[in-house]
C-alpha cells in the first residue's frame, strides 16, 4: 500500500467512522474555512486570505490578462499527504481599487493546476489512470462579461 493510499484511507475512515457513531464530522473533514471573501482591496489582502488556512499550500498566479479584464487565481491545499484543492478566481476592477471573486470551486480530492492558452485559462487535473495532467475546465472570457451580483458595498 503507497503512502498516499494509506494517507486517504486514514482521511476517510476518520471522517466516516464518527459518523457511523451518530457523531458529526464537520469538524473532521471540512476545511475550517468560511469560503472567500467576495471582494479584496488589494492584492496583498488576497495573498494573506489565500494563506490564512490548511496545512498545504496557497498559490498566487501572476496576472493573466483574459477578455480585456485582469484576474488572478488562487490555488489552495488543505493537506499535508492528500491531493486536495480549491481553487478561486478574482478579476482586478477596472478602476483598480481591488479585486472580486468571479469564481469557486470548492475543496476537491485532487491536484489541480492552470495555465492560460490564448484568450482562456484551463484548469487540470491528473487522469487518474496515467497520472498526466488532462483538461478539467476552460474559463473563457464569456465569464467576465458581467459584474457579480449582488454589486459589492464597499
Amino acid at each position: 500500500m503507497t503512502f498516499r493510499m494509506l494517507a486517504t484511507y486514514l482521511f476517510l475512515a476518520t471522517g466516516t467512522i464518527p459518523h457511523a457513531a451518530g457523531q458529526s464530522t464537520k469538524s473532521l473533514t471540512a476545511p475550517r474555512d468560511a469560503g472567500p471573501p467576495r471582494f479584496v482591496r488589494s492584492v496583498a489582502e488576497l495573498e494573506r486570505w489565500s494563506h490564512s488556512v490548511g496545512l498545504g499550500e496557497a498559490r498566487l498566479s501572476e496576472p493573466y490578462a483574459i477578455g480585456g479584464r485582469t484576474v488572478r487565481i488562487v490555488l489552495r491545499s488543505f493537506t499535508s499527504g492528500v491531493m486536495t484543492s480549491d481553487l478561486t478566481l478574482w478579476t482586478v476592477d477596472r478602476e483598480g481599487k481591488g479585486l472580486s471573486l468571479a469564481l469557486h470551486i470548492p475543496t476537491r480530492m485532487t491536484h489541480m493546476a492552470t495555465r492560460k492558452v490564448g484568450d482562456s485559462i484551463v484548469v487540470e487535473t491528473p487522469d487518474p489512470e496515467t497520472g498526466k495532467l488532462v483538461v478539467a475546465l476552460t474559463i473563457s472570457p464569456r465569464l467576465l462579461e458581467s459584474s457579480p451580483w449582488p454589486p459589492r458595498h464597499d
